[in-house]
């Protein structure tokens, strides 16, 4: 990285592909500033060198003087790994998908209210996915936003799984301001160790609920479902959290939060994630 300059670094035509997957959208020049890049997808000037690290490091470029060329791993790979999501990593991804996570209030049997996660996805459309331990049988007294704000109430309708499917849908559309959340449909999307965004509104003592942004890692598989396997995270879950998404670096929901999960080993106590595969939701929307 020795010499490479923020103001005069430039983009050559051979790696305009980047240049397009950053911007969302074709580019007019053959060699780009990648300060019109740290513009337009709204990156501080001074990240940029980390930028081209990370791009580096996941030899998608190679870094020649003040320009980067696109390495011949990247031009087979560049549709999967350059995308802001992927290049910018999970920070980018909460601030791009956090107002599509919500707090769903439900009325208990007993009485009173509960609450649980939940979270606009682009497919299948207008529809909120949760937990089904967290709406059925149960009213949908309300649904809001991280700011407390109450964008629907109800009753509102809700399509669950079966039983040892612990999945539903709230039928509901997001906000114009809204970008849902794509769901990874892939079965072995993520391995061991991969980094993840857990979102969700923990039951924590708080003067008011919040959104509650942790990372974790990927880690086992276990037996939370019966007859099924889920993933076992490592993060912050708690009451609250069911139904909230774990997204990874490729900004894509892969898994669904289902409920906490401990580990005590010599007066010490882990908790983890106990995580439902997004591959699941197919059974209940199936591929048409």
């Amino acid at each position: 990285m020795s010499g490479l300059s923020e103001e005069s670094t430039l983009v050559s035509g051979q790696v305009q592909s980047i240049a397009d997957y950053l911007f969302g959208r074709p580019h007019s020049s053959d060699l780009i500033q990648l300060n019109d890049i740290a513009s337009g997808t709204q990156i501080d000037k001074t990240n940029l060198p980390r930028l081209l690290r990370k791009l580096e490091t996941k030899e998608i470029i190679d870094i020649e003087g003040q320009h980067v060329r696109l390495r011949g791993l990247g031009v087979s790979l560049h549709e999967e790994r350059c995308i802001p999501e992927f290049v910018l990593g999970l920070p980018f991804c909460l601030e791009k998908y956090r107002a599509a996570v919500v707090r769903i209030v439900v009325g208990k049997v007993e009485g009173g209210e509960a609450a649980g996660t939940g979270f606009f996805v682009t497919a299948p459309p207008n529809r909120i996915i949760t937990n089904r331990h967290v709406v059925f049988r149960r009213t949908i007294i309300r649904i809001e936003n991280e700011h407390g704000e109450i964008i629907a109430t109800g009753p509102l309708q809700a399509e669950t799984g079966p039983e040892n499917l612990d999945l539903a849908a709230i039928q509901f559309a997001a906000p114009p301001d809204v970008t849902p959340i794509p769901i990874d449909w892939a079965r072995d999307s993520v391995r061991e160790l991969d980094e993840v965004l857990v979102l969700s509104y923990p039951d924590i003592a708080l003067t008011k609920p919040a959104l509650y942004p942790a990372t974790g890692r990927v880690g086992i598989l276990g037996d939370l479902l019966i007859g099924r396997k889920s993933l076992m995270i490592s993060g912050v879950a708690s009451a609250g959290s069911s139904g909230g998404p774990i997204i990874s670096e490729k900004g894509k929901a892969i898994a669904i939060v289902a409920r906490e999960a401990e580990s005590r080993e010599e007066g010490a106590t882990r908790i983890f994630v106990g995580a439902i595969p997004s591959h699941y939701l197919a059974e209940i929307f199936p591929p048409k």
